[in-house]
């Protein structure tokens, strides 16, 4: 009996089918791991891009302020970072806006002071970063001289009979005391006293107290010495 003849056509559609399955499974086990394993090594190829870094300005920093100062009006002069802005505050208010030159170097002129207490701060600007706030300052407005009361003598002229007289007197705690440009100690209270030698004739004695804004008030005595 003979067999059956097969169709080439369809041996050869077989053949294509397990030729294909054959590339497939290739693929499949061994074409797409090498795939993810090149592409994983061409990215770590390429650059990263890394943004550049954007550093707030330092805090600005004022220069040779005073603890206290007689005139209603303050330049403020300071340093920070080159090119900034400056922005002055008053307490919690924002009152003056300024620019660093080159060199870091600003100033604030004509600050109208309150009498008392003014606390001053600033803050810069540059790149659209600001700054931490800086350190706050204490200025002291004051335009009043300090008071001063002579005790001792008790008169502005007098007559002594020994070759020294003391002088006593009141005044403002923390003042700077002198009689004829010698410094006088001052207590808490306010009191002081001291010694001073007298020579034959009219002794004249120029008694100042200067408070730490440069407010002065003085006064003169004159002691007259008969051996």
């Amino acid at each position: 009996m003979t067999p059956p003849k097969t169709d080439p056509f369809a041996r050869r559609a077989i053949f294509l089918g397990l030729i294909t399955i054959i590339i497939f499974l290739s693929f499949v086990f061994w074409g797409i791991p090498f795939l993810i394993r090149l592409t994983t090594i061409w990215n770590r190829q390429k650059p990263i891009p890394v943004p550049a870094e954007v550093i707030a300005p330092l805090p600005p920093r004022f220069i040779s302020l005073p603890e206290a100062t007689n005139s209603a009006i303050l330049t403020l002069n300071g340093l920070a970072d080159p090119d900034s802005k400056i922005i002055l505050h008053i307490g919690a208010t924002a009152s003056a806006v300024t620019k660093s030159d080159d060199q870091g170097n600003f100033s604030f002129r004509h600050i109208n002071l309150q009498v008392g207490k003014n606390t001053f701060w600033a803050q810069a600007e540059k790149d659209q970063q600001k700054s931490k706030p800086s350190n706050k300052y204490d200025v002291i407005f004051d335009n009043q001289p300090p008071s001063l009361e002579i005790k001792k003598p008790d008169k502005p002229t007098s007559v002594s009979y020994q070759d020294t007289v003391e002088i006593q007197g009141t005044t403002e705690p923390d003042v700077k005391l002198t009689i004829n440009n010698h410094l006088v100690l001052v207590d808490s209270q306010g009191h002081f006293a001291t010694k001073m030698e007298l020579a034959t004739g009219d002794n004249k004695f120029v008694i100042q107290a200067k408070d730490n804004a440069g407010n002065t008030t003085q006064k003169t005595i004159v002691v007259t010495y008969h051996p």
